[in-house]
């Protein structure tokens, strides 16, 4: 993708960007000398416990299922396997493989200040770019982590799609609740458990 143009000056607004990951992805490989699965494993998912989070599908993964067509339109009558399009392996930009126990606990690294520093953590879950408000909540972008500013609560976390599967991992630091949502179907699959869940939480507090 570097021979493709920018979308806009850099600065001017934001755009979410699976590149963009994949470029931080070489970067670490260029700063540590190891490759970026080395690195990740070794800084994050052994220092979190995540015993069962990888780059690759394995036989106990499960199968995703999509109505969509190759080129993305929810046109399908019946949904189909997406093991046919499905990545092979994982890379900075997305389509890891994990477990809802396994990101609860890298949910628990994570504030328990065991992956960064106390005042990195802090930096990288900080608002940093305003994306939208609707319904007087506010969406801002950290580094890495969608932030959403419902009240005075915030929620930190993200969202993941791709033919057939869909992913919520969010995270409610001040209430100490962690919410992750699954599914082997298309988005809003996965989005729908998080948001109902999300209403329940401020219902409660």
């Amino acid at each position: 993708f570097k021979e493709e143009p920018l979308e806009f000056r850099p600065g001017e607004k934001y755009a979410y960007s699976a590149n963009g990951f994949e470029l931080l992805g070489a970067i670490i490989e260029k700063v540590t000398g190891k490759t970026y699965y080395e690195h990740v494993k070794e800084n994050i998912f052994d220092k979190a416990g995540m015993v069962n989070t990888s780059f690759e599908a394995d036989l106990g993964s499960a199968m995703g299922y999509t109505n969509k067509d190759d080129d993305g339109n929810p046109v399908l009558e019946d949904r189909r396997s997406n093991a046919s399009i499905n990545f092979i392996k994982a890379g900075a930009g997305g389509s890891g493989y994990s477990t809802v126990q396994d990101l609860l606990a890298f949910s628990q690294a994570l504030w328990d200040n065991k992956l960064l520093s106390p005042e990195m953590t802090q930096m990288a879950t900080s608002p940093k770019v305003e994306i939208g408000t609707k319904n007087g909540e506010t969406l801002y972008y950290g580094y890495g982590f969608h932030i959403l500013k419902v009240g005075d609560v915030l929620r930190v976390g993200h969202g993941g799609e791709f033919f057939g599967v869909s992913a919520r991992f969010d995270t409610y630091p001040s209430l100490k609740y962690t919410v992750v949502s699954l599914s082997n179907y298309d988005a809003p699959a996965a989005h729908r458990v998080a948001e109902k869940i999300k209403e329940l939480i401020m219902h409660r507090n």
